[in-house]
């Protein structure tokens, strides 16, 4: 069964298209990720019009730089509002290759407000981990997370060894065709 854990249907103006195209490849399921509360409304829309399509919710750290903390607030009860229709929290986590002090500050601050709010409801949390690989698998062991994927996990063997001892899986992206 082929599973593609991670896209963002939410940006094809032809989805149903995407999803025949899908399911011709052989792909049974889809799970759409969300980056902020727009992609996440177009996402929960997408899952409901679509039986082989999952959506996840959740503020991608990138977005951040563009939100301010009522626009973040509005994304977390949108979240929790929603979360029976959602397979997962994501696309969520932290990328520092552009980020400076403050922006990691806020990253650190929603990733692990992401991360608490998955185990509350029980879901993984799907994780973007850009240039601070160590530390997203730090703040998720020190808040506990059970369920991640870590999404086009690209480590050292000593990281990939620690994220499948805690019991996480991982997705490798397209740059396994490269390397």
């Amino acid at each position: 069964m082929l599973v593609d854990s991670h896209c963002h249907l939410n940006e094809f103006a032809d989805v149903e298209i995407q999803v025949s195209k899908a399911k011709q490849a052989g792909v049974l399921h889809i799970i759409s990720n969300s980056v902020d509360l727009r992609s996440m409304q177009d996402n929960l829309r997408i899952a409901h019009a679509f039986e082989s399509v999952s959506c996840a919710l959740g503020l991608h750290p990138n977005e951040l730089s563009k939100m301010n903390e009522k626009t973040i607030e509005e994304a977390f009860s949108f979240m929790e509002k929603y979360s029976k229709d959602c397979i997962a929290i994501g696309e969520t986590g932290l990328d520092f290759k552009y980020a400076d002090e403050q922006q990691r500050e806020i990253q650190l601050e929603v990733f692990a407000r992401h991360i608490e709010l998955a185990k509350q409801l029980n879901k993984p949390v799907i994780v973007h981990s850009r240039a601070a690989r160590k530390e997203c698998i730090e703040l998720l062991e020190r808040n506990c997370a059970k369920k991640a994927l870590m999404h086009w996990f690209i480590a050292s063997e000593k990281l990939l060894e620690r994220v499948l001892e805690l019991g996480y899986f991982i997705s490798i992206g397209p740059s396994v065709l490269f390397n």
